[in-house]
């Protein structure tokens, strides 16, 4: 009796028509921008964890941001040095034992000059085990030549780069760093061109490099400690001193070159070399968020001055950049919903004054203040899940007809934003799950203030119209 007269009342009256549609309009927009940042993120965390970021990587604590790329800080980023791992060997070891199945690769980053005949430009170039590296990143798809081997001398282009340089596997590239007034110059040759499935402005930063040849660049030797020179040593310009033999084995003059025809002990000395990243791919079916906090809790334990970070850390400000342009779209959804949720209250108090002589007549009949209270919630709750329903529906069918349109995004900037250059919306149970929780807290909200109006109409004057 209680919910077919509270059922009639709804559908007698136009203003539950006006509720209902105004909600569906504001739940639909929820489910479609939600499924398309959810769908986004997923294309973009795609994009980056499978190209060059993995699943998470671990750095050395650092005051400053810092991302694969380096420091991240505006300004002076590029003028301070990155630190290495002090404890890399223990590190990949504990790696092995806490994460089973976990997957990873080193990496030494720094900042130089690509040239190639008369074309020279800036670039991130990241020194890393070629083969190793190309199987830990699904996404890079070798389109020429082959990765170079641990052992190997060599630099593989993405075809952005090889393009900008004019040149194709064979040929010889060469990398130079300012280094006070002099500047090491190194070379290798192309193994091999690769392509990326998104191209886009943080994937184009960077260029993959054998570890020496990007570890001679960035200066950082092969982990020796230098020696102390003992007393009887300490006059070293004697008479008979040849001051051409103090630079006989300098490697760092100007105009000097290092090719992959360096010598055999260079090359060994990978296995005792400095790093400054380790990246890493875990498994599926196991959490990142629980490994980066397990390993986090693990170097605090230890002592071990490191970190692991989340992809996003990884990519750099650019990606950053991206997250929060996001959440400034989800704020603008936000403000849509609250002017929503202000229309829909309004709504229902003049819908409350409109009914002051039905309600004055139950309350003259002996109806209680809860049975007044009961009937408002009920309608209000009966609304709101219905527009709610009527709100996922919507969503969910404009999300597939958006997907089927196959809309190509040719936006450089949206492309990064989306991590994909073809927009894909996909609807999750989760997403509507939200949608209609939205719904019935945006009924509740809205049921108090007209619940307290209805309570106070005195039942003689709402009789006569007052």
């Amino acid at each position: 009796m209680f919910f077919n007269y509270t059922l009639r009342n709804i559908i007698s009256r136009k203003s539950s028509y006006v509720i209902v549609l105004f909600i569906v309009f504001t739940v639909t927009l929820l489910v479609l921008i939600n499924s398309l940042f959810d769908s986004t993120e997923k294309g973009l965390k795609q994009n980056y964890t499978r190209s060059f970021t993995g699943d998470f990587y671990i750095r050395p604590e650092a005051d400053f941001s810092l991302s694969l790329f380096g420091d991240e800080t505006p300004m002076t980023g590029e003028l301070s040095s990155i630190p290495v791992l002090s404890d890399h060997g223990k590190i990949c070891e504990m790696l092995e034992e806490k994460i089973p199945g976990v997957r990873y690769v080193s990496q030494v980053s720094g900042t130089a000059l690509v040239e190639f005949e008369n074309v020279r430009y800036p670039v991130s170039i990241f020194g890393i085990n070629g083969k190793d590296y190309v199987d830990l990143m699904p996404s890079i798809k070798i389109e020429r030549g082959e990765a170079f081997n641990e052992n190997e001398r060599g630099i593989m282009l993405s075809e952005y780069h090889a393009g900008l340089l004019g040149c194709d596997v064979g040929d010889v590239v060469q990398f130079s760093v300012a280094s006070g007034l002099s500047a090491r110059i190194r070379a290798a040759r192309v193994t091999a061109i690769y392509s990326y499935p998104i191209q886009n402005s943080i994937l184009n930063k960077m260029i993959l490099c054998d570890y020496v040849t990007v570890s001679s660049l960035m200066d950082l030797g092969t982990g020796q400690t230098g020696q102390a020179i003992g007393s009887n040593e300490s006059d070293l310009l004697d008479d008979d001193f040849d001051m051409d033999s103090l630079f006989s084995d300098s490697s760092d003059s100007i105009g000097s070159v290092i090719t992959e025809e360096s010598s055999d002990e260079e090359i060994e000395q990978n296995n005792e070399c400095l790093w400054n990243f380790i990246v890493c791919r875990i498994p599926e079916n196991k959490s990142v968020r629980s490994g980066v906090s397990e390993l986090n809790s693990w170097f605090s334990q230890n002592g071990i001055k490191a970190e692991a970070k989340t992809w996003r850390d990884g990519a750099g400000s650019n990606a950053v950049y991206l997250f929060w342009m996001r959440e400034i779209f989800n704020v603008g959804v936000i403000v849509v919903l609250l002017a929503g949720f202000i229309i829909i209250n309004n709504t229902l108090v003049i819908n409350v004054f409109n009914r002051t002589k039905e309600i004055g007549t139950l309350r003259a009949e002996g109806a209680s203040r809860f049975y007044i209270c009961g009937q408002c919630m009920l309608e209000t709750m009966i609304l709101t899940f219905v527009a709610g329903v009527l709100g996922c529906i919507c969503g969910s069918v404009l999300s597939v007809v958006i997907s089927g349109c196959n809309v190509s995004i040719t936006n450089s900037f949206l492309v990064e934003l989306f991590g994909t250059s073809t927009l894909y919306i996909e609807t999750s149970l989760k997403v509507m799950g939200q949608a209609m929780i939205f719904s019935l807290v945006l009924g509740i909200l809205g049921w108090i203030y007209p619940v307290r109006v209805a309570l106070s109409i005195n039942p003689v004057q709402a009789m006569q119209g007052e």
